[in-house]
Parts: C-alpha cells; structure tokens; sequence
C-alpha cells in the first residue's frame, strides 16, 4: 500500500509559502544534481518542442534536476497526447454513440491520462519527483539547503 495523505510538497515550497502548516520541515531531503537532464529519445514532435521551451525555465527556477528527464518526459509526451487526441476527434466530437445507443466518451481522451498517470506513480517510487522526494530522508545527511537557513533566520526574529 502506498503512502497515506496528500502529496507533500517540497521543502523549498514550504520555505517559500512561509511553512503555513507549521510542521516540522524535512532537514534531509535528498537534493539531486542540478541541470537539464538529457531528453529521452522518445520526445519527439510536439513533445521535443514543449521540452525544448520549458527546461530552461523550469531548471532555472531549481524546479528540474538531471534525475527528473523520465517524469518530464512524461509530462511532455501527454502535452503531444493531447494535440493527437485533439486531431482525431476533430469534427468527430467528444462522445460516441454505442451499438446500444448509448453516449461514451471517446476513448482517445482518456488514454494520454492513463498512461502518465502510470508513470507518474512509477517515477514516485523511486522519488524521482520533487514531492517524492520531500517523504524521504538520508541517513546521517542533514543537506539543509541556505533557503532554509535564511527561513529558519527569519522564523527566530518573529520568536
């Protein structure tokens, strides 16, 4: 069984946010090599171009390491999922009419979903995702980030 709760977010977006919860912060999340991870070769079409104009942005806001190419990938793929999904029910519309006659939702829409949902839950086990991430703490490392230095700073001034 998977772990219980929401996701968790981050330790940097808590800091950021100003920890609203006031729970305890994990001082020993990993922190993974920063950089743009290699594009797996299967980004291609619209997915290469999504990839191509958001990894700058998104390494830059510290929000992309070198581990995270699979699950971005992912997210790339189910954008260029859309687009395809988008063409073939072009015209054709959003439902289907079943030899019963029945109204279904076409089953192009649902299966970009499903399989990133499958490798999102995939990448999560082995904390291949920012939230992930945030649940694990290393033995004997403490890592704390200077973010959280300059927050901890800031929480003993308002004390």
């Amino acid at each position: 069984m998977g772990a219980r709760g929401p996701v968790p977010e981050p330790t940097n977006i808590k800091i950021g946010k100003g920890n609203p919860g006031k729970r305890a912060l994990n001082t020993r999340e990993p922190k993974p090599t920063s950089g743009i991870p290699p594009r797996p070769p299967w980004v291609k079409g619209h997915a290469r171009k999504l990839w191509d104009q958001l990894t700058p942005e998104l390494h830059k806001a510290g929000l992309l390491t070198k581990i995270d190419g699979e699950m971005f990938g992912g997210l790339c793929w189910l954008h260029q999922q859309f687009i395809l999904d988008a063409k073939a029910c072009k015209g054709k519309g959003r439902t289907i009419t079943a030899p019963w006659g029945a109204e279904l939702p076409r089953p192009e829409l649902g299966m970009a979903a499903r399989h990133l949902k499958m490798l999102k839950d995939f990448c999560q086990l082995f904390g291949m995702t920012p939230s992930a991430r945030s649940r694990i703490q290393l033995p004997g490392q403490e890592g704390q980030s200077d973010l959280f230095d300059d927050f901890m700073k800031e929480m003993m001034k308002v004390a």
